[in-house]
């Protein structure tokens, strides 16, 4: 059964990390944490790929919001769906990203790791932050690691 979110220790929700959002009276939703205010008291979560993001304040959240850890999924996927939406090719990447052709592939296929070079150019070209990519790769390699 999933635990409020007024119950969740804000600490290990981290901004890209996966979840599935119910409200009340509606099927649960996926969605990624874009955001979490300072004093904990709100998070922003954004559901699809080029969806709507909606902020869910901590006061309400008990009243209509359920979470539970989604599983984690290799940033390349995400990738992948960001590029489909936007309808550009590995190469309009690569330029955007000031990264070789070859990058963006192994990250498409799973082989390359989000470090800080990388993160700095996907948040250039997408328009998020680094922190952002870093996150979802974190969030990824502590879910193998404790699903083996």
């Amino acid at each position: 059964m999933p635990n409020s979110l007024s119950h969740l220790p804000h600490s290990e929700l981290r901004i890209g990390d996966r979840v599935d959002v119910q409200v009340k009276g509606s099927l649960p939703r996926r969605g990624v944490v874009q955001g979490i205010s300072a004093d904990g008291k709100a998070v922003m979560v954004r559901f699809g790929v080029g969806g709507r993001a909606a902020m869910y304040p901590t006061e309400r959240v008990c009243e209509l919001v359920e979470y539970k850890p989604a599983e984690a999924f290799p940033p390349g996927e995400f990738l992948r769906e960001e590029m489909t939406e936007r309808q550009w090719s590995v190469e309009d990447v690569s330029l955007r990203m000031g990264r070789a052709v070859v990058v963006v592939r192994l990250i498409l296929a799973g082989k390359h790791r989000i470090d800080a070079r990388t993160a700095k150019g996907l948040s250039q070209a997408f328009g998020t932050t680094p922190e952002y990519w870093l996150n979802l790769e974190a969030s990824y390699q502590r879910w193998k690691l404790a699903h083996g």
